[in-house]
């Protein structure tokens, strides 16, 4: 995987295997002072394969990784996504924050990358990477394409305009 396009796509493979389905936090959630994590989007923990697909980026053409993504719980009730690829391993943490209504995405690699992307709608998430001491806007969608088959595509943005970069698809093993 191009060590330029990595914590975006990462990024990406994370967000997508969070929990995705719904927007605001229910009433049926675990949660505490910090915020919670609907009760429906357990099923979102485990183990998943990821398949990622890179737009040409940088003069570097088109190319394809896989990974392995694992969510499990973490203090405060977040999620954590850890990723595993024969190149890369990044960890992120996600979660709902009840007083702003906003849920969140951190995420850091193994190569110094770092991220974080909000979403009020629990679906669109837009935030600010760096990766070598530069920001990059970005901006990924969530879906579940069906039951624990999941589907994020980034976008990032250039020159005032959002630009195709990556779409993860991780199915749960």
């Amino acid at each position: 995987m191009r060590q330029a396009q990595v914590f975006v796509v990462i990024c990406a493979g994370a967000i997508a295997a969070g929990a995705l389905c719904g927007g605001a936090a229910s009433a049926d959630a675990t949660s505490n002072s910090m915020g919670s994590i609907p009760a429906d989007h357990m099923k979102f923990l485990g183990t998943y394969h990821c398949d990622v697909t890179l737009a040409a980026f940088a003069g570097a053409p088109a190319t394809t990784d896989t990974g392995t993504l694992t969510i499990s719980m973490a203090p405060g009730n977040a999620f954590r996504e850890h990723v595993d690829a024969k190149d890369y391993m990044s960890d992120s943490y996600e979660g709902y924050q009840a007083k702003a209504k906003i849920w969140w995405i951190t995420m850091n690699d193994a190569y110094g990358s770092t991220s974080y992307e909000t979403s009020s709608d629990h679906r669109v998430y837009t935030g600010t990477g760096w990766t070598n001491g530069q920001p990059i806007t970005l901006r990924d969608t969530r879906t579940v394409v069906h039951g624990t088959t999941l589907r994020d595509t980034t976008e990032i943005k250039q020159n005032g305009k959002w630009t195709p970069f990556a779409t993860s698809v991780c199915t749960k093993q």
